[in-house]
Parts: C-alpha cells; structure tokens; sequence
C-alpha cells in the first residue's frame, strides 16, 4: 500500500485476513453494530476484517501486506463508502 488513507469500503459477502510484512500504520474497522475499533499496523501483526466491517486505512510510510479473503475477491462484493474512518 502506498502511503496516506486508503478508500473506506466494505464487503458484502468476504471476509479478509491482512498479515503485515513491513511498514507500519493505522485500520480502523467500524462494526455493524457501530463500534469503532483501531489497530496498529506493524510486521507480525494480522488483522480480521469480517463482511459488513467498513475499514481504512492511514500509513504514514508504504505498508507491505498479504492479504487472503473468503470467498474470492470481487468487485461487486467492495462497497465503496464516502464516510472517511480517519
């Protein structure tokens, strides 16, 4: 990831696992039920992004991830959001 925010979005149907190589900063996740929760983005970390979760992200450096989603990506499960998290 390029550094700044990213575009908040979430997915319908997937799920997404984000495992951090290197780099560093910032996703805040908004459940469904409204609460907002942030985690620090550092190598080792992995974070769990569950459907309906809208995220974002803010690195203040690039950020090098891995990501696995289930099921597959696609582009109609991404709902883009113009409510910044950040």
């Amino acid at each position: 990831m390029k550094k700044g925010l990213s575009t908040p979005h979430f997915h319908k149907m997937m799920t997404e696992y984000y495992l951090v190589l290197s780099g560093k900063g910032t996703m805040r996740i908004q459940e469904i039920k409204g609460s907002m929760n942030e985690v620090v983005l550092e190598p080792g970390i992995i974070v769990r992004v569950d459907p309906n979760e809208l995220h974002q992200t803010n690195t203040p450096e690039s950020l090098v991830l891995e990501t696995i989603t289930t099921p597959t990506w696609t582009a109609e499960d991404e709902i883009v959001s113009n409510e910044s998290l950040f």
